[in-house]
């Protein structure tokens, strides 16, 4: 035991705690962002007026926009070559995503032409282009700072601080929207309350996290792929391909969910603030975060991840069963947080494996445009997911201009 103990020690890199810390308060900062955007629907069309088709739209145009910025971003990082490093530079756009991001919860009161083109401007100016940048740096920064020891080790660590920073988070918002939602600028205040410290936390990465390990320094590794061959790489490579599914099923469901919970709370049961003692308990989650390395080592991630959607899966299927008993929506908040944890936190190293993968199999590193490939479709669930909810509703007749909503507005959700 002592001796196998003292390996793990040896084979950590120099500043393991700082560095630990450092991706810690960026992927906090990240997913705070994310749970802030999912109110974003809500927001426009509660607050701002306009309708479920129009907010759809949208965000539907500008995921046609990802699928370049994406990829140009991903060859922007292969090439990048700086003294403090090839992904670490990017660090700088935390700070940009969340200025927007609480510009986009800011929409002056103005006409419906003005209001689509101030939220679609900066709406992109976040999602499209700064968090796209982030995604495209992030694996590789990660990838790059820490050894394969490591990599596994910081997902538990990052898992339990970051996950309960998100419960919190979680629960927080509700209760913020149901005080503050109404009042005029009340958005713009609920976005600020986030994005002052998820910026610190999320810029830690750009002083605390060095580029401590070589990727790809030889010759092979280093010479630039033509542009018109990086598409066969990308499909030849089968893990990554199965890795893109899975992630795109998760977070089409996950957004999904994320959308329509605050209509949910809202008309369904009843009361908003009944969301934030429903969401408190998805921190059961934080229970299994420091054992995700043990079991992934032990299983191997294809069964622990496999396994653990199924268990999330079948225990989502109770909420059917009482649509409103308090009962129900605790089951089905335990099970999506059990099922989903292992997948969210695990998908920087299977991205990390892709990446190796290709470098093993094809002899050159893209792993720029990789990592692009699992934001751009990160970004494509959440959009499909925000859309069919829109989609949804306004098939079934919701308008906030009505006293009264339609039933069929609500029969998704029951």
């Amino acid at each position: 035991m002592k001796r196998e103990k003292a390996k793990t020690k040896k084979n950590r890199l120099p500043h393991f705690p700082s560095r630990s810390l450092a991706w810690t308060g960026y992927v906090t900062s990240s997913g705070v962002q994310s749970l802030v955007m999912g109110y974003l629907t809500f927001y426009l069309t509660e607050n701002v007026m306009l309708s479920a088709a129009i907010v759809s739209a949208i965000i539907a145009s500008a995921r046609v926009f990802d699928g370049i910025s994406d990829i140009i971003a991903g060859l922007i990082i292969d090439k990048t070559h700086t003294k403090i490093g090839k992904a670490r530079p990017y660090s700088i756009f935390t700070l940009l995503m969340w200025l927007f991001t609480v510009l986009v919860f800011s929409v002056p009161g103005t006409s419906t032409a003005g209001k689509v083109i101030y939220v679609a401007v900066f709406y992109n100016l976040s999602e499209s282009i700064s968090r796209t940048m982030l995604y495209a740096s992030e694996n590789v920064h990660y990838k790059i700072s820490f050894n394969s020891e490591e990599q596994l080790d910081v997902v538990g660590i990052t898992g339990l601080i970051g996950g309960i920073a998100n419960m919190l988070v979680a629960i927080v918002i509700p209760q913020l929207i149901s005080n503050y939602g109404v009042q005029k600028n009340g958005w713009t205040m609920i976005a600020l309350v986030f994005a002052v410290p998820c910026t610190v936390m999320g810029m830690l990465k750009l002083f605390l996290l060095p580029e401590t390990q070589n990727a790809g320094t030889t010759d092979t590794k280093q010479k630039n792929v033509p542009l018109k061959e990086i598409p066969g790489l990308l499909i030849h490579n089968k893990y990554l391909l199965i890795f893109l599914t899975a992630m795109l099923c998760k977070t089409i469901v996950f957004n999904m969910a994320s959308s329509a919970g605050t209509y949910y709370y809202t008309y369904i049961v009843g009361d908003v603030s009944v969301m934030s003692t429903t969401s408190a308990l998805g921190m059961v989650s934080m229970l299994i975060m420091p054992l995700i390395p043990v079991v992934s080592r032990k299983l191997g991630m294809k069964r622990f991840i496999s396994y653990s959607m199924l268990f999330g899966a079948v225990g989502m299927g109770v909420l059917y069963a009482a649509p409103t008993n308090l009962g129900t929506l605790s089951l089905y908040i335990i099970a999506n947080a059990l099922g989903t944890a292992p997948f969210s936190m695990l998908s920087t190293v299977m991205s990390i494996q892709c990446m190796k993968y290709s470098e093993w199999k094809n002899g050159v590193a893209i792993d720029g445009v990789i990592a692009s490939c699992s934001g751009f479709v990160s970004k494509i669930g959440a959009a499909l997911g925000a859309v069919i909810i829109g989609a949804c509703l306004t098939a079934g007749g919701y308008s906030k201009t009505l006293s009264v909503q339609p039933e069929s507005a609500f029969q998704i959700f029951e």
